[in-house]
């Protein structure tokens, strides 16, 4: 019967005496690899998802928040340009505006620190895949001098 899965008949070959330390190593800095790719990948996927505006959020909504906000700059140029002497007295719309403003900017906020963290997560996992990639490709080389067993002078 043929066995589909390539992985599954190489393992139903591997022999079941201990591996040389070489092969423990390359065995070891192989998992090792798997593993930095897999934290890179769920580094990649979550730096992706923070830099991804919502997707509930249309075109338009991002039109009316983009006049919105210019509004709101405007006011706040007009409230800063007035802040030498008493504040004048808000409207009550004034008032609401100047209340969500302060919550964009917190969230601005949040989200800089977010994706800022995301980014140094990200590095970090390239820089620990980029390590273990090397380190496999030194045990790749030791597992394959291994191999060859040793050298017979030539007579």
């Amino acid at each position: 019967m043929y066995d589909s899965d390539p992985m599954r008949a190489i393992s139903a070959r591997v022999p079941t005496e201990p591996l040389s330390p070489a092969r423990a190593a390359l065995a070891d800095a192989i998992e090792r690899l798997a593993a930095a790719s897999a934290r890179m990948e769920v580094a990649q996927s979550a730096l992706v998802g923070v830099e991804r505006p919502p997707a509930s959020m249309s075109s338009r909504d991002a039109g009316e928040l983009r006049a919105d906000m210019t509004r709101l700059h405007e006011i706040t140029n007009w409230l800063g340009a007035r802040a030498g002497g008493d504040r004048p007295p808000l409207s009550a719309e004034l008032k609401e505006a100047e209340a969500w403003l302060g919550e964009i900017a917190g969230t601005i906020g949040e989200a800089e620190e977010r994706l800022s963290a995301a980014e140094r997560n990200y590095a970090d996992a390239a820089h620990a895949a980029r390590d273990a990639h090397i380190a496999r490709e030194r045990a790749v080389w030791a597992a394959s001098v291994d191999a060859a067993g040793p050298a017979h002078p030539s007579e």
